[in-house]
């Protein structure tokens, strides 16, 4: 028999989660023999499953979509918050009970306060009214929030006397400061979704998205492109595993280990991210992208490229039947490109035109512009013949006119690739964290 302590994680799909890993960082940082498990299963299952997790001898479970309330129904005692909220997110193996916690409170409040967001006198929106709205709702209520609406695909359900909308309705609530969004709407893999539109989010003064994966969703994107401060759930995530270490074990984690633990995290989801290459043709994308891939040992992934083998054509005779359905061809293959993990992917120069690759590109990368000065791309580009759309140096200027408002606005960094190549990698390194 092992000697370790075990806990884990129920929920109906969980193959992408993160919480393994920082259940992982914390043993590491206390120095604790612990295992943490993933135990995923079919709604019918629940009260089986549970009973037989606690006979097996594991200490604490997280609980997570879609048990966070029905699991209320077959467990022991409940914690004060739990009766307040009405959905349950630990448990507590102790004596042969199950007390029920809830900890997602304490990661939605402290992700408020790391984000110096005024709570008090405001009015939040929030969306979903499942198990995590719940959390939502009882911590804007006690830091200060009365008027809260609750927009869902089930407007008729009520929740603690809050007024439950449909999402035809949201233009009604155009002076909310604050959006929540508590659907796995965007949600990886599903991550073309956004569960409202842009125009929904233009008034806002703060948006939470409760999805830590991808890291940046489209209800995301949307909020940065209209320069609304937002989060996603990554530090709520982090918050509720270690208040379930404490519940667990009876301590108290210091908050040291707790931004020591965060930041491990980020470092991660940061190294899963794509380095993705924007800027005009003869920047030097494809040279750079090449030397880096070898340099970290990435693969490499040129969007022309695989856009020429999918049609079986070169760039060059695919605009020759038109620049349109150039784009629609690689707006598909960016959004299949932007799948991966952990590569370098250089795009085509106009690729930033659509804004569907732009959400593709920034999903799960880090937008890295390579600006070159146009004397010199021009310089490099004599005699070459590939590049479809650049036929005089006034012709590139103007695309160069065209886009360049865009790179700089897209771009995560801006690289100069003005001088030494090598100056070039090392600059992108260096930012990136991995020099």
């Amino acid at each position: 028999m092992k000697n370790k302590f075990n806990y884990g994680l129920i929920g109906k799909k969980l193959s992408h989660s993160f919480s393994p890993f920082i259940h992982e960082e914390f043993f590491k940082a206390q120095g604790i023999d612990g295992e943490y498990e993933l135990y995923e299963f079919e709604p019918n299952e629940l009260k089986n499953k549970l009973e037989n997790i606690k006979n097996i001898g594991v200490k604490g479970i997280n609980v997570t979509i879609p048990y966070k309330e029905d699991v209320i129904n077959y467990i022991d005692e409940i914690s004060a918050e739990v009766k307040s909220i009405g959905a349950v997110n630990t448990i507590k193996f102790e004596d042969g009970k199950a007390i029920g916690y809830n900890t997602d409170y304490f990661g939605i409040k402290e992700t408020f306060t790391i984000n110096n967001v005024k709570i008090k006198g405001k009015k939040a929106i929030v969306l979903g009214t499942g198990g995590a709205s719940k959390a939502v709702i009882t911590c804007l209520k006690d830091m200060g929030i009365e008027n809260i609406v609750l927009i869902s695909r089930n407007p008729e359900k009520v929740i603690s006397n809050y007024k439950v909308d449909n999402y035809e309705n949201l233009h009604r609530y155009k002076s909310y400061e604050l959006l929540i969004n508590t659907t796995p709407v965007g949600m990886f893999p599903l991550i073309d979704e956004s569960p409202i539109e842009e125009k929904h989010i233009k008034e806002r003064e703060f948006v939470f998205d409760l999805i830590y994966n991808p890291s940046k969703t489209r209800i995301l994107q949307y909020a940065m492109k209209n320069g609304v401060k937002c989060s996603n759930g990554l530090y709520m995530l982090v918050l509720q595993a270690l208040k379930s270490e404490e519940i667990w074990n009876d301590i108290m984690i210091p908050e040291g280990v707790v931004k020591q633990i965060f930041n491990t995290c980020l470092k991660k989801k940061n190294r899963e991210k794509n380095l993705v290459l924007i800027g005009m043709p003869g920047s030097g994308k494809s040279t750079i992208g090449g030397i880096l891939s070898k340099r970290l040992g990435l693969k490499l992934i040129d969007s022309d490229e695989m856009i020429e083998k999918k049609v079986g054509k070169s760039i060059t005779e695919i605009f020759k039947d038109g620049e349109e359905i150039f784009r629609n061809i690689e707006e598909d293959v960016l959004k299949d490109i932007s799948m991966e993990k952990r590569c370098v992917i250089s795009t085509g120069g106009g690729a930033i035109k659509r804004e569907e690759n732009i959400f593709s590109m920034k999903y799960n990368g880090i937008v890295c512009f390579i600006d070159r000065d146009i004397e010199k791309i021009f310089y490099d580009m004599q005699g070459n013949n590939q590049r479809p759309l650049v036929k005089t140096k006034e012709h590139l200027l103007k695309l160069y006119n065209e886009r360049i408002g865009i790179y700089r606005e897209v771009c995560d960094i801006t690289i100069d690739n003005n001088g030494d190549i090598e100056d070039t990698i090392n600059s992108i390194m260096k930012v990136e964290g991995t020099l």
